[in-house]
């Protein structure tokens, strides 16, 4: 089973645990304020947990989607800061370091470049003066 869902399922089940116990009416015995404060930060913590966590792997897979696909948007989510050659040998699977993920970022660039220079058609075109 994947980890994210292992993490998934123990943070659910926390939540439906502590949830069904407060409800139960067998928290009202503990009136003590550290207790309360105890069961909300065990309900809290592992929730935040699970939402950095899930982020942080949704961002990774755009990152790697986009390497793949459009480099000039993969370099403004990394903000400049990630060498492409070693983001791809550590996630990009049959890149080459040294060889083929040079040849991805030159053909992306070029790619840029060419549409950049292509002509954007005014409604004016047609016109005579």
């Amino acid at each position: 089973m994947n980890s994210l869902n292992v993490f998934s399922l123990t943070v659910i089940f926390l939540n439906i645990y502590l949830g069904l116990f407060y409800l139960s009416g067998a928290s009202n015995g503990y009136d003590n304020i550290i207790v309360v404060w105890l069961f909300q930060f065990i309900v809290i913590v592992p929730n935040f947990a699970f939402f950095v966590e899930l982020t942080r792997r949704v961002y990774l897979k755009l990152l790697v989607y986009f390497a793949n696909n459009n480099f000039s948007i993969w370099r403004l989510m990394t903000f400049g800061l990630v060498k492409f050659s070693d983001f791809a040998q550590k996630y990009l699977k049959g890149k080459d370091a040294a060889g083929d993920t040079e040849t991805l970022e030159e053909s992306v660039e070029s790619s840029d470049s060419v549409q950049s220079q292509k002509k954007v058609p005014s409604f004016t075109d047609g016109l005579h003066s």
